[in-house]
């Protein structure tokens, strides 16, 4: 199984495990309490045997399994079927840019063959084994220049890659990332016409292998195509900073621009995990806008142009959808199978070995899923909230509630043997406590990749003002204030904090930044730094001779 970290699952997996011993210390009647006794059997009659009913072990309701359809061949929610026909509703092959991008990239994700399902839910023949599919850097290396990845030189190539990607190059440069570029032109103009498509769908698909639908978690599921696409991306932004020093400045920008969209429609897959992709792939993006704008720096009428091209891209998939939705899913998914499957699998998802007196004691599993529920619910309502500053604070809330279940799990367990409660309701509590912390997907950090997105593509607006102000002026601006209403019609904030951007400028150059998520400012300093800090912004070096 999958493990999801949460930052205070490493306390909590502590807590839980001490609870857990304590409370299989203690004697099931001592926890329990003295509930009613079997009457005796009169010697020489034997007892009568009521028939047993069997009973649901949780119950298909919006409350607790949050759909109640479609269901799965053996009655389970099918929380994968659910997914597939929310996000795939009107998406067809013509217009959905999946189906290009998996042209580009053949049938295989990191080495396994994707199920045939999976390419019939995208309308998509199967795939050739073979074929002129995108080769990823790393094999590049290690299939064409017969470089081995234990080798130093595969390192030294890996960095020379993403020095091409931060600044312009000369084929001369870096031979081995011009020949790989060569090799993946027909694959890339595949992802480049993609790109061009209005949908992006990518199914979710649990019973490939010969498993049966329901036999498969969902948390298992990966981001089907994500790390091929920021193989593309790599590949995008290598090959526009090579068309900045060739002095091909709109070939660049149409490189940039399409990075960027890749990243949105990579973001409106239906898991966490593509969303989470996708917005890794923009900030790439944003980041090598960054390095074009101050190589290459466009005058007034080519920088408000860019800044069109930027305003009119399609917005950022919804965060609060993920957790409404796929997050959710995930969450109870995982409570069914072990459900299913018994305490045992608990260890697969937590890490806490269930003993076996506590294994002994039922669980009332539908109060798990409604504690599930609440909390998806606490944190979706947060995401809702429009104003980043105000729902940071929100977030943070939930997190410092989050942070008291562990209090909450020792507290009880520790009442539970001294005063003797319900062995069932402690054990669900526990569970309940235990599952969240570990299953929730870190929100405030998601929420803060959000902003931080929405601030970068916010700063270009602002770097493309300053070029054209420099153009114009042959200085930068003594304040951000004076590329109102010229070059800007208003300047934009500090996201994080609803602040202004601080902003410096000098004979050197200028350089401006938001505080980032910890609303400190770090000086400017960001995790590309050494030492890495918080700060989102671009600089800008003076070019020689200005």
């Amino acid at each position: 199984m999958t493990h999801r970290n949460y930052r205070f699952t490493w306390v909590l997996t502590t807590a839980a495990a001490a609870a857990m011993a304590l409370v299989s210390s203690a004697s099931l009647s001592a926890i329990a309490g003295d509930g009613p006794q079997e009457k005796p059997v009169a010697e020489g009659k034997p007892a009568e045997k009521k028939p047993e009913k069997p009973k649901p072990k949780f119950t298909i309701s919006k409350e607790t399994t949050y759909i109640t359809e479609p269901l799965t061949d053996d009655g389970y929610p099918d929380y994968a079927a659910a997914l597939n026909g929310h996000y795939g509703n009107g998406v067809t092959s013509e217009n959905n840019a999946n189906v290009r991008f998996w042209r580009a990239h053949g049938p295989r994700h990191q080495g396994a063959r994707i199920p045939q399902e999976f390419f019939r839910l995208l309308g998509l023949e199967a795939l050739p084994e073979k074929g002129d599919y995108f080769v990823p850097f790393g094999g590049f290396v290690r299939d064409h220049l017969g470089i081995p990845e234990a080798d130093d030189r595969f390192e030294a190539l890996k960095r020379q890659q993403t020095e091409a990607s931060r600044r312009p190059w000369k084929p001369e440069d870096h031979p081995e990332v011009d020949r790989w570029l060569a090799l993946n032109e027909k694959p890339l103009a595949l992802v480049v016409a993609g790109t061009e498509c209005p949908e992006f769908f990518s199914p979710v698909v649990l019973d490939g292998c010969g498993a049966r639908r329901g036999d498969v978690p969902l948390i298992t599921h990966p981001a089907q195509g994500a790390d091929q696409a920021r193989e593309a991306a790599r590949a995008l932004v290598c090959r526009a900073m090579l068309n900045v020093a060739d002095a091909q400045p709109q070939r660049a920008w149409h490189d940039l621009l399409t990075c960027y969209r890749l990243g949105r429609l990579i973001g409106r897959g239906p898991l966490l995990l593509d969303w989470l992709a996708g917005v890794g792939i923009e900030s790439q993006a944003a980041e090598s806008i960054a390095a074009f704008v101050q190589h290459v720096r466009p005058d007034k009428d080519d920088a408000a142009r860019y800044a069109r091209d930027l305003h009119d891209l399609p917005p950022l998939a919804d965060l609060a959808e993920r957790y409404d939705l796929a997050d959710r899913f995930v969450f109870l998914d995982s409570v069914i199978l072990l459900a299913r499957e018994g305490d045992t699998a608990v260890a697969d998802f937590t890490r806490v070995p269930i003993p076996p007196r506590v294994a002994e004691i039922p669980t009332e599993w539908d109060a798990v899923l409604r504690m599930g529920n609440q909390w998806h619910d606490r944190i979706v309502t947060a995401l809702r909230e429009p104003r980043p500053a105000l729902r940071h604070r929100k977030l943070s809330f939930v997190e410092g509630r989050l942070a008291i279940l562990v209090y909450e799990l020792i507290g009880d367990s520790l009442a539970s043997v001294a005063f003797g409660t319900d062995a069932s309701q402690l054990k669900t509590r526990m569970m309940g406590r235990l599952l969240v912390a570990h299953l929730l997907t870190p929100f405030v950090s998601t929420d803060g990749a959000a902003v931080r997105a929405v601030q970068q593509q916010s700063n270009l607006a602002v770097a493309l003002a300053l070029s054209a102000y420099h153009r114009d002026h042959g200085r930068f601006p003594p304040a951000l204030a004076d590329l109102s209403p010229q070059y800007l019609q208003s300047v934009p904030g500090d996201i994080f904090t609803g602040g202004k951007l601080i902003y410096a400028a000098s004979k050197e150059g200028c350089r401006f930044y938001s505080l980032g998520l910890n609303r400190r400012d770090d000086k400017g300093r960001s995790h590309e730094d050494d030492p890495q800090a918080d700060d989102v912004g671009v600089r800008f070096v003076t070019a020689r001779g200005n």
